[in-house]
């Protein structure tokens, strides 16, 4: 059975985070290895305290998964702070595992998840690490100091800027955006994808784990980077239609 690593926070309420990600990972037939570098108290209405684990923690959880064995795919999300950004990219370095990046830099109800040091670590260290870097319209606009509005010159122009800083690939992901369609786009090498769902009414949190872990599980599961965003993107299209 193919297994992931989820690098990330804890959600108190479930909602995200980590608990995502495992119960992501069951649904595509996966087992997960989860390695955590911060605990959350938090619920839908917005995160009450964070308590970051010590670096030296975070890299021997990371040494105790490999002693398992590799994971097929790791998938990284919440790190917090700049110390669990040189914790993870350090332990990874030199992986040849794919390596999906969200980049949790806010949570949905506004609160900043990493300072403004830890963003230009996260561009330094960890981006040329990972396969794919999955930000949403705000994640995006943070990474590249640019506008928030999708267009499709705004969004090419914020890509180029993520590829610039080494990461492999870039999915900007249009759940933020407005109108009936969600659209996600996928820059890889030169190419670029557009993937397209009907925007559901429905709202979860936790979306942004989801597709990320998704998107992890598919890699592992063998298939090329395009199918696996596709594949993700109608799997979160129809888990909000299940609210």
């Amino acid at each position: 059975m193919s297994r992931i690593l989820a690098i990330g926070g804890t959600d108190s309420s479930g909602g995200a985070g980590l608990m995502r990600d495992v119960a992501t990972a069951m649904q595509f037939g996966m087992t997960s290895a989860t390695v955590v570098t911060a605990v959350t108290a938090q619920s839908s209405e917005g995160v009450y305290a964070t308590h970051f684990i010590p670096a030296d923690i975070i890299i021997s959880q990371i040494k105790a998964v490999f002693a398992d064995g590799r994971p097929d795919a790791i998938k990284i999300g919440m790190l917090g702070c700049e110390a669990a950004v040189i914790a993870v990219s350090d332990s990874l370095t030199g992986i040849t595992i794919p390596i999906v990046l969200d980049p949790v830099l806010r949570s949905t109800s506004g609160s900043s998840l990493l300072s403004d040091r830890g963003v230009n670590m996260m561009k330094r260290h960890l981006l040329p690490l990972a396969t794919i870097v999955t930000p949403n319209l705000i994640e995006a606009a943070l990474l590249t100091a640019n506008s928030e509005h999708q267009t499709v010159d705004v969004i090419q122009a914020q890509a180029a800027k993520i590829k610039s800083a080494g990461a492999n690939a870039v999915l900007i992901k249009g759940g933020h955006g407005q109108g009936n369609d969600c659209t996600d786009h996928l820059f890889e090498q030169t190419l670029h994808y557009v993937f397209t769902v009907i925007r559901k009414s429905g709202s979860r949190r936790g979306t942004g784990c989801t597709l990320a872990t998704a998107i992890a599980c598919g890699l592992a599961q063998g298939n090329e980077l395009p199918k696996a965003c596709q594949m993700a993107q109608r799997f979160v299209a129809q888990w909000i239609a299940a609210v």
